[in-house]
């Protein structure tokens, strides 16, 4: 693995100090874990990746990852979903919160409206899931 800037969370349990989990992207410069948030109703965690590209067109796209610290399986590779915002550069995932039990919130601080003459780059935008515990990745 020669990924740069890949990313990855490490869970720890606070009284043994010992490592519970670790999620390690394989995505190179996704920056993988640069956006947390722990939702302890549910026990999810959703990681963004804010630099996460999708082929030559979707560079710095980002995604968030949700992951059941519950499962059996909890590895990188396997989510219990997978949001993106489909914009271009937007480095969605950048910053994550759980607003109660099922809503997320992600920031795109770089999100830019490519239709729109006259409005600098970079406005950002703010997305606001429903129900994201219902999604499948």
């Amino acid at each position: 693995m020669n990924e740069q800037a890949a990313g990855a969370v490490y869970g720890y349990d606070i009284k043994t100090k010992a490592v519970k989990f670790s999620l390690r992207s394989t995505e190179d410069q996704s920056k993988f874990g640069l956006g947390l948030s722990y939702n302890p109703e549910k026990n999810l965690l959703a990681v963004g990746a804010p630099a996460r590209n999708y082929g030559l067109y979707m560079y710095h796209a980002g995604a968030v990852f949700v992951y059941d610290l519950g499962s059996s399986n909890l590895t990188f590779a396997n989510p219990k979903s997978i949001l993106y915002s489909g914009d271009r550069g937007a480095r969605f995932g950048k910053r994550v919160f759980w607003a109660n039990s099922e809503d997320l919130i992600v920031s795109a601080p770089s999100y830019t409206t490519y239709n729109t003459v006259g409005v600098s780059n970079e406005q950002g935008m703010v997305y606001y899931f429903s129900r994201v515990d219902g999604l499948n990745g």
